[in-house]
């Protein structure tokens, strides 16, 4: 029913910070060829270690510039841009705003971050366990929403990851079972340990990246590492969320 030229979506767990209205509507005036601009939902202040963890990732994506795609919740969105691709669509359960994103993309308009356009998400997982029901949700209609985007490859290792991660954790036991049945225990024990450093060296390269851009601590990157693990197994297509 919005009547404007500008089209402005935010979620009703978000704040939206002092000034964001504006701060949006100059990006979007800025770059005549943009589509949509928004940025990365922040965590709200007095949050859990795990809302915490998690947007020192969202701040490690959330830098100026073209970006590959931005959140529904903290978007503006030039009107002929939204209805020239049919704005969002409504048989996803989930990953709407990526999906909106590439095909605005793919449109011929920039999709752009800018950090300025500041809104807390209150809806941020602070338990581990709501956590993984959060990412059960959001990874739902990856795979759908890939398909339609015409297979972007930039999002590829994101669909694997959760793979990589059950299977990896499924090597590691039975690596752990064989080798002490075939070897003993000593060198069950050993090659346990060597599969599970693989299996979780990309998380510590992406823990540590993201600990020395945004300069965080030791303990910080070893609660991304635990986060990242979850996070995979979360997103493991296996069965429908509840």
């Amino acid at each position: 029913m919005a009547k404007g030229q500008i089209l402005v979506f935010t979620d009703s767990d978000q704040r939206p910070a002092e000034g964001w209205l504006a701060s949006g509507l100059e990006a979007l005036a800025r770059e005549e060829s943009a589509g949509m601009v928004g940025a990365r939902y922040h965590a709200p202040e007095g949050s859990s270690w795990v809302a915490k963890t998690w947007d020192l990732q969202r701040r490690y994506s959330d830098v100026p510039g073209d970006i590959g795609w931005l959140q529904g919740g903290n978007l503006f969105v030039k009107r002929e841009a939204f209805e020239r691709v049919g704005g969002f669509r409504t048989d996803l359960v989930a990953s709407e705003d990526v999906d909106l994103s590439f095909r605005v993309r793919n449109a011929g308009f920039r999709v752009i971050c800018d950090p300025k356009i500041i809104n807390y998400h209150d809806g941020d997982p602070q338990t581990l366990i709501d956590f993984f029901r959060k990412e059960r949700w959001r990874g739902s209609s990856g795979w759908k929403a890939w398909a339609t985007q015409g297979y972007p490859l930039s999002e590829l290792p994101s669909l694997l990851w959760p793979f990589w991660v059950v299977l990896g954790l499924v090597g590691v036991a039975l690596g752990a079972s064989l080798g002490t049945w075939m070897l003993g225990m000593v060198q069950g024990i050993t090659i346990s340990l060597l599969l599970l450093i693989g299996l979780v060296s990309p998380s510590i390269y992406r823990a540590v990246s993201i600990c020395r851009r945004l300069d965080a601590s030791p303990i910080d990157g070893i609660r991304m590492l635990i986060l990242l693990v979850v996070y995979g197994l979360a997103r493991f297509p296996l069965g429908k969320p509840r």
